[in-house]
């Protein structure tokens, strides 16, 4: 099998561009060094909470599959909001994903 040069060529362009994407998307994901002072405080209860939140599960869900009363899950959500330093579950469940607080690939605090 002959190769030609300008296959060759391109070949390794691609593989530089696809190295120098993931290095890019790499740096861009981490969390900022300030981000997880925010969350570090977190309970494990809250944790639980914040993983039911990011799968799109409403406070009545949530209490019903963590047992708890639906004021006690309103209480760990509003708690959760204070200690992320955000306003609403939108900006929770960005943060907890850009931070990787839930699901695979979880960081250990």
């Amino acid at each position: 099998m002959v190769f030609n040069i300008f296959d060759i060529y391109v070949g390794l362009l691609a593989v530089i561009c696809a190295s120098v994407g993931v290095l890019i998307t790499t740096r861009l994901s981490r969390p900022k060094v300030g981000e997880l002072e925010d969350v570090k405080d977190l309970t494990l209860r809250e944790h639980e909470v914040l993983e039911l939140l990011t799968q799109g599960c409403s406070n009545a869900e949530i209490a019903e599959k963590l047992f708890l009363s639906l004021s006690t899950v309103k209480t760990h959500v509003s708690s959760l909001f204070v200690k992320m330093s955000v306003k609403n579950r939108t900006q929770a469940v960005e943060k907890a994903n850009r931070l990787r607080l839930t699901g695979q690939g979880r960081l250990v605090l």
